[in-house]
């Protein structure tokens, strides 16, 4: 099994600039998944210093 985290930088903490970072997820998601890969859990939010990011967990059965 195959293991890989996709993480995506909110630039700024305004709500559009979250929304834009939750759709570029959302495409790389979209794309691995057409690969074979599946999401593993829900999209997790973590903290940098002042920079957030958007991360999701992705497996790919062998």
């Amino acid at each position: 099994m195959e293991y890989r985290i996709v993480v995506k930088k909110i630039t700024h903490a305004l709500w559009p600039d979250l929304e834009k970072a939750a759709e570029r997820l959302a495409q790389d998601v979209r794309k691995l998944a057409a690969a074979g890969w599946e999401p593993s859990g829900g999209v997790a939010y973590g903290n940098a210093g002042a920079t957030g990011y958007l991360l999701q967990a992705m497996v790919k059965r062998r």
